[in-house]
């Protein structure tokens, strides 16, 4: 498993998108490349990602937040389950607990229903 890989592209992703963003863009705004490029390589790393990404849920960062339970969904995490219905519940920003909800229904195992 390459941790390292993926604590990197989370750091790399963190920084690009810190914690007080603005949670809209401004049609200058092109840091959606970043978020598409951080989301394709945390993709590529496969089912070795996950571990990262559950912690990445835990992030002071909301946008880590947001990128990890979108991220977890597309890899069908099956054993992140819990991590992602606590942010359903309890996360503080409403786009991660909305990508939280949407990467449950891409589980769809009966836990995640």
């Amino acid at each position: 498993m390459n941790e390292t890989k993926v604590k990197n592209i989370l750091e790399e992703f963190s920084k690009s998108w810190p914690a007080d963003r603005i949670d809209y863009r401004r049609p200058e705004d092109e840091s959606w490349k970043i978020y598409g490029l951080s989301l394709k390589e945390l993709l590529s790393e496969d089912k070795k990602a996950i571990p990262e990404l559950e912690i990445g849920l835990k992030s002071p960062n909301k946008q880590v937040r947001a990128l990890c339970s979108r991220a977890l969904g597309f890899l069908n995490a099956d054993a992140s389950v819990g991590g992602l219905a606590d942010a359903v519940y309890t996360d503080s920003w409403e786009t991660v607990r909305l990508l939280a909800a949407d990467s449950l229904g891409m589980i769809f195992t009966t836990e995640a229903k």
